[in-house]
């Protein structure tokens, strides 16, 4: 067999070894790449928590709104446990908005068959834009209570984002997911490249094809994907604070760096004789895989820096 040549059996069989614990040294991190991997496919989502406040007029809910999506205002609704007690302009909303903070004093909901929900709602701002709100709730005798609890200094973020086309979104999202799963793939045979000096091929090829499915799913669909929800195509660094936009931008970088740091002998069986060497040149793959799995697990939202 040619140098750097592989069987795809013994090529997987080299990785089983590695996760039987033949090779304590590398066991360990194969183990972390699979299980970290599995979490960012999975997704890991915090689900909306349901906010609560008791008053001394019986107890008050409220599901937090954080993302309105198409052309349409924000509907913001709350429930009264006992909604007898509870006088008009008791309960009030209020929101930030480019010009100021407005305050609006919530409705009973009629059109609800289940009594004891108010409702009011903040008008669409503009693709992109976000605000703050709270809910104050007054009682008759000027005591006030607020959700969330800390409020006004802590307040519920609201962003108003465009419609997506799903042919675009589901292009993005599988060359992401696709992309980092061939890259981890891409790391066990950097580990099995360690172990047995072999499986230089499978470790570059999977590593080429893994960039080249982020970079698609980062600049052209990841960029439609934002213009479309956010009515701008990049808000990273230099010329934002995004936190996504950072990430990505800064996970390209890196890998165009690895990419080039090996050059023409990513299409090559054969032992690389120009950069790093080819055991140094997977322990960066590894640690990429590393970071770049450590960047999927930041939420995938509108944060800035």
């Amino acid at each position: 067999m040619k140098p750097g040549g592989m069987r795809p059996l013994a090529a997987w069989r080299a990785i089983d070894s590695v996760a039987a614990n033949r090779d304590p040294a590398a066991s360990p991190m194969t183990l972390i790449l699979l299980f970290l991997g599995l979490l960012c496919v999975a997704g890991c989502r915090d689900e909306v928590s349901r906010m609560r406040v008791e008053t001394d007029l019986g107890g008050v809910l409220h599901t937090p709104v954080r993302e309105v999506i198409g052309e349409r205002p924000a509907e913001i609704r709350v429930r009264v446990e006992d909604p007898a007690p509870w006088a008009l302009g008791a309960l009030r909303l209020v929101y930030e908005t480019p010009t100021g903070t407005v305050t609006l004093p919530l409705k009973p909901d009629r059109a609800d068959a289940e009594p004891g929900w108010w409702r009011e709602r903040i008008p669409h701002l503009g693709r992109g834009q976000t605000t703050r709100y709270y809910l104050e709730l007054r009682s008759v005798g000027g005591v006030s209570w607020a959700l969330p609890a800390g409020a006004p200094e802590q307040r519920i973020s609201l962003t108003f984002k465009g419609g997506v086309s799903s042919p675009v979104l589901t292009g993005h999202v599988l060359c992401m997911m696709v992309g980092l799963g061939v890259l981890i793939l891409a790391g066990l045979f950097a580990i099995a490249h360690l172990r047995t000096t072999r499986f230089l091929a499978p470790m570059r090829r999977c590593a080429l094809i893994g960039v080249v499915l982020l970079a698609i799913g980062t600049l052209p669909l990841g960029m439609i994907v934002e213009y479309q929800v956010f009515g701008t195509y990049w808000e990273g660094w230099p010329f934002g604070r995004d936190v996504t936009d950072t990430k990505s931008g800064l996970m390209m970088v890196l890998w165009l760096i690895l990419m080039l740091a090996r050059g023409r002998a990513l299409l090559s069986r054969l032992p690389a004789r120009r950069g790093p060497s080819d055991r140094a040149w997977a322990r960066w793959l590894i640690a990429l895989v590393l970071f770049t799995i450590g960047l999927y697990l930041i939420p995938h939202e509108n944060i800035k820096f």
